[in-house]
């Protein structure tokens, strides 16, 4: 009953707690402009535009590497290149060719940085 409780109801309002931390200071700014009347750039100091304007900048690009870091894991993790055929390959060279693509894809993003860190130390 624990397990079923804390995966089922304190794990999604977990991540919807996480996601409301996130971008609370884009709901504020949206309230603000929208009930208040407030405007950003009249009505508020210069640190606070400055720290609303870093923060954004951040989240954007916590964004934009969050999505290029989901485009891998999908492409390496969700594709099964150890399956015996694909299902999207008609015949057995075309799985081929997708294979070597997919284990190619696979050491450019896994294993190479790992061999090109051991040598920057080495060398």
């Amino acid at each position: 009953i624990t397990l079923a409780y804390l995966c089922f109801v304190s794990g999604p309002i977990y991540i919807l707690s996480r996601f409301f931390n996130v971008f609370l200071p884009l709901f504020i700014v949206v309230y603000l402009a929208v009930i208040g009347g407030v405007n950003l750039f009249v009505d508020l100091d210069a640190f606070q535009i400055t720290m609303w304007c870093a923060y954004v900048g951040i989240l954007c690009a916590w964004l934009a590497l969050g999505y290029a870091v989901a485009y891998d894991e999908y492409s390496l993790f969700h594709i099964l290149p150890s399956c015996g055929h694909l299902r999207a390959s008609t015949d057995s060279a075309q799985n081929e060719a997708v294979v070597a693509k997919i284990k190619s894809e696979y050491f450019q993003v896994r294993v190479y940085p790992i061999v090109e860190q051991l040598l920057m130390q080495r060398f």
